[in-house]
């Protein structure tokens, strides 16, 4: 944003354009498992789950295929380049799942506009790209049945040069009971952190 004041010219370009912010809830019980696993077993015989509720705050870098996907991809936020004024983001999502699996996080990632017409994605369903995409962990597994729905608020908070993501909603089955929730934030992780250096 300070840029585009500064520095781009009457009728300049600003490349890329947009970027279309993606998000889909997904499986990906290795990556679940590789998170929670030093917590919830540990050959010293240690009673540590209270850690792995902390950690399943903490978003992570994957590589997902498109056959993790529960549900179809929808857009939670679109960064307009040429217009953004604010640094937060947020958006809320209803989705109804298309196929059986354990409801391991939320996946997230962005369509690139660079000009009219130009552009990539590293949706899941693309070849691998260097950005991957982000995992937003469940605090436990659900189990989901086609027909399920997931409703999620998703914020990015800019705070002292960084961002804080919070992942927050809950999972209702096919006669709209409630099933799961989350409430997640790296706001929650960090502190964690912050208090084991103490």
């Amino acid at each position: 944003m300070d840029a585009r004041e500064r520095l781009l010219a009457p009728g300049g370009r600003l490349i890329p354009q947009r970027d279309i912010l993606m998000a889909a809830p997904v499986t990906h019980s290795a990556e679940y498992h590789r998170i929670t696993h030093p917590w919830l077993e540990n050959k010293y015989g240690l009673q540590l789950d209270a850690g792995a509720e902390f950690e399943s705050n903490h978003w992570t870098k994957v590589t997902l295929g498109s056959n993790q996907l529960l549900a179809e991809s929808q857009s939670w936020f679109t960064l307009d380049y040429a217009s953004l004024k604010d640094r937060n983001a947020k958006g809320k999502i209803d989705w109804q799942i298309q196929k059986h699996g354990e409801l391991h996080g939320i996946a997230i990632w962005f369509d690139a506009e660079l000009a009219q017409g130009i552009g990539f994605s590293n949706h899941p369903s693309q070849p691998p790209l260097f950005h991957g995409q982000g995992f937003m962990p469940m605090p436990s597994p659900i189990s989901v049945e086609v027909g399920y729905r997931v409703f999620c608020e998703i914020h990015a908070h800019w705070l002292s040069g960084e961002y804080i993501w919070q992942w927050k909603g809950y999972v209702a089955n096919n006669t709209g009971e409630v099933i799961g929730r989350f409430d997640q934030s790296t706001f929650a992780r960090r502190l964690l952190v912050r208090q084991a250096k103490d």
